[in-house]
């Protein structure tokens, strides 16, 4: 996992040349950010027509007239019980909060591990369409690559000025995979996947782990950062400082996506219930003893819990609430052994395309539109959210090849079903009633715990989905 900082260092000729026409134009900033993907991949020609032929027209709702704050809230490896109001021991009273307020999403898929569900997340395409698989393999370094087409830049197009990732990136950690080169105009935090919580070093781990160094990987924008303190507790700093610099009179986007509660298990000391656990170790991601790991797993979920709240009430004291929509998310199920996270009653855990490794806590909340204190049961998705948000946003084209629906009308209300299967790996597919596991096929709207097989009683509706997944491959 180790990082190349010179990567970061000065850019090409080309790329400098570009920087200075977009800095004759900042009036045209939204589309100098395609003319900079264009000009990476072909010449200036190419670039045109590429640029004409990008977009396909989106149709618009009745939406508030002012354009919403869109805050994005990503938790890393959160289990589908280690959240209070899915009566897990594990008390989140902020989420719980958010939860009641907003809208819950009962049936909302991601990729199985951290890369794919970030790519995406933000591009509204399956992961695949970029090389990227749906397990995880250490051996292959899993990026985005620097022509995809972001969230973050899709609200350009719509204004959305004030645009940051605060928290992990794990996208690339090159220059051109940068956050500030993919849509985002301010970045803090890291780059990669994995980092202690209080020296925000890498910790490698695997072959020849104790031969490779621990490097800092710790940001502000391209620049390594050397800020103390709790890593969680440093992003929700972070992203409470945007919100309150930020002008009310102009639409924010936030994208804080929090490295908890993640390995390595490291809590901060007067959140443990038992004061025997030492949680500073640098170079272990976790314990020998399962009670030990889940004690510290709580404690860590506890923090993340904290900080959502936060960055909840800084909504609230600037008089955001009702203009500001919220969306949190955890980027997969948790990690099912060692005694560390909690899927149950979902089947598997994280790297898995079972429930309890795609299924997730969600909720979404946005005052000024819909009405909170309800549950979505249709199957939603992680590569819904770009094209919902960008049609909330008032984005009059969307990119094409987007895999992702536009699902406002679900979240308002308006639309009780979705017939719609989601692709989560090259053999998984699920929709509202069935799911596909390799030759299994599962009634998933009753069976969510994924027991009874009946493929063999419903033969035509393996047929189907087979065939949907060979086209979707």
């Amino acid at each position: 996992m180790g990082l190349e900082w010179s990567d970061l260092g000065p850019t090409h000729h080309d790329t400098q040349l570009i920087d200075s026409i977009i800095r004759a134009s900042r009036n045209m900033e939204a589309k100098t950010f395609r003319v900079r993907r264009i000009l990476r991949l072909s010449s200036w020609l190419v670039g045109v027509v590429a640029f004409w032929g990008m977009y396909s027209t989106v149709s618009q709702a009745e939406l508030p007239g002012n354009k919403p704050n869109i805050v994005i809230l990503l938790a890393d490896d959160l289990g589908w019980n280690d959240v209070g109001y899915h009566g897990s021991s594990v008390k989140t009273p902020h989420l719980d909060r958010f939860v009641r307020d907003g809208i819950e999403l009962d049936r909302f898929y991601v990729a199985p591990y951290c890369v794919p569900t970030r790519a995406g997340l933000l591009t509204g395409r399956y992961p695949h369409r970029f090389g990227l698989r749906y397990r995880a393999n250490f051996a292959v370094r899993a990026t985005l690559p620097p022509e995809a087409l972001t969230l973050a830049e899709v609200l350009a197009d719509a204004g959305y000025a004030r645009r940051a990732c605060i928290g992990k990136w794990h996208l690339g950690d090159s220059q051109q995979q940068h956050p500030l080169k993919q849509g985002f105009r301010h970045f803090y935090g890291m780059l990669g996947g994995m980092v202690h919580y209080f020296d925000h070093r890498t910790i490698p781990f695997g072959a020849n782990a104790e031969n490779r160094p621990r490097l800092l990987d710790w940001h502000r924008g391209h620049d390594i950062c050397h800020d103390e303190g709790y890593s969680t507790d440093l992003i929700g700093n972070e992203a409470v400082r945007f919100i309150e610099r930020s002008s009310s009179e102009q639409p924010l986007f936030l994208y804080v996506a929090f490295n908890a509660p993640h390995l390595p298990l490291h809590a901060k000391p007067e959140l443990l219930d038992r004061a025997d656990v030492d949680t500073d170790r640098v170079t272990q991601l976790l314990t020998a003893d399962e009670t030990t790991n889940r004690a510290i797993y709580s404690a860590m979920v506890a923090s993340l819990d904290a900080n959502v709240g936060r960055i909840l009430a800084t909504i609230d004291q600037r008089g955001l609430r009702e203009r500001t929509l919220v969306l949190f998310l955890s980027d997969n199920g948790g990690v099912a052994r060692f005694g560390i996270s909690d899927n149950s009653p979902l089947r598997g855990g994280k790297n898995m395309v079972l429930e309890g490794g795609v299924r997730v806590p969600v909720a979404i909340r946005w005052p000024a539109a819909w009405r909170g204190g309800r549950k979505v049961t249709e199957p939603l998705a992680y590569i819904d959210v770009l094209p919902t948000l960008a049609r909330i946003a008032g984005v009059e084209r969307l990119p094409d090849g987007l895999d992702g629906k536009d699902v406002f009308e679900v979240l308002a209300g308006e639309q009780p079903t979705l017939e719609r299967n989601i692709y989560l790996g090259p053999q998984t597919l699920v929709g509202k009633r069935w799911k596909l596991v390799d030759d299994e096929l599962f009634s998933i709207a009753t069976d969510p715990g994924e027991t009874i097989n009946v493929a063999q009683d419903h033969p035509a509706a393996v047929h189907s989905l087979k065939r949907e997944l060979a086209r979707l491959r």
